[in-house]
């Protein structure tokens, strides 16, 4: 009972990976054949699904909705896949962020005296000759 308690209140945290929190959900599947007491892939599934954060909801959302659940490992391998759609998204987010730094940066030059595609003197003066400066 301790073990199938345990199996229920298992949650993915925001520190785990799928491959974490699937590795410890199989452990326990694990532990319960080694006592002989077997669980339905379903429940497991299901069990499994129960088990993930907010962030997850539309993707469970979508396993629920098919006419038949997935057994385990099709869940797992589903989910991997998933996390690294997710991760190559924040890449990408990532990449466009440095980007859009490095050409702000550019965009901090010294104001121009251009006007309406003109160039116009700047009105400094050197000091030493009273020459215009740039």
């Amino acid at each position: 009972m301790t073990l199938r308690n345990q199996l229920k209140v298992t949650k993915m945290s925001k520190s785990d990976t799928t491959t974490t929190y699937f590795m410890k959900t199989s452990q326990i599947k694990d532990q319960l054949a080694a006592i002989n007491e077997h669980i339905d892939d379903s429940e497991l599934t299901t069990l499994t699904l129960n088990g993930f954060p907010d962030s997850w909801r539309p993707f469970v959302q979508g396993i629920c909705a098919r006419t038949k659940l997935p057994k385990f490992d099709k869940l797992w391998v589903d989910c991997a896949q998933k996390e690294a759609r997710l991760l190559s998204l924040e890449d990408l987010e990532d990449e466009e962020d440095q980007a859009l730094a490095a050409h702000s940066k550019r965009g901090k030059r010294r104001p121009s005296n251009k006007i309406g595609g003109r160039r116009f003197p700047d009105k400094r003066k050197d000091l030493r000759g009273g020459q215009v400066t740039k």
